[in-house]
């Protein structure tokens, strides 16, 4: 029983992180606990659930957001034919142009998104943020290209 208590610790840690609003000052111990669970939860649906926790907590910190991709793309490369992949490439290529302002590589990851899994909804705000990083936000330009989309 003990064993399990000790288990059970930190996932209701890692809860308590996930429900408040990712607090920047405890970063380290908070980041220790995130990881600690998704490693305590290997065989477990909690698993992308503690990892995807993880990189968005890292996301926001300066300096982590290639740490954020790596635990994103590892969903992706572990879970290929769940809906979590298509989320975790989602949040890639967001800290690829949100936070590392590398539009090449978040155009490509989308790419892999739209590709993989077209049906998502992922897939589909993939699909509108590429556009905004290919087109910029010039408005008038997207309207003119959807207008000649719907008239060939």
């Amino acid at each position: 029983m003990l064993a399990f208590s000790n288990c059970q610790e930190p996932h209701s840690k890692s809860e308590e992180i996930i429900s408040e609003s990712f607090d920047t000052a405890n970063f380290y111990e908070n980041l220790i606990i995130l990881e600690s669970s998704a490693s305590s939860s290997l065989n477990d649906s909690l698993w992308v659930r503690y990892l995807l926790a993880s990189g968005d907590y890292q996301a926001q910190i300066p300096g982590r957001a290639l740490f954020a991709i790596r635990n994103y793309m590892a969903i992706y490369d572990s879970l290929p034919d769940r809906q979590e992949a298509a989320l975790a490439l989602f949040a890639s290529a967001i800290t690829f142009g949100e936070e590392l302002d590398d539009y090449p590589r978040a155009i490509k990851t989308l790419g892999i998104l739209t590709n993989d899994y077209p049906e998502t909804k992922y897939a589909k705000r993939g699909l509108e943020y590429r556009e905004m990083l290919i087109f910029g936000k010039d408005s008038s330009l997207l309207e003119k290209i959807h207008k000649w989309q719907q008239n060939p």
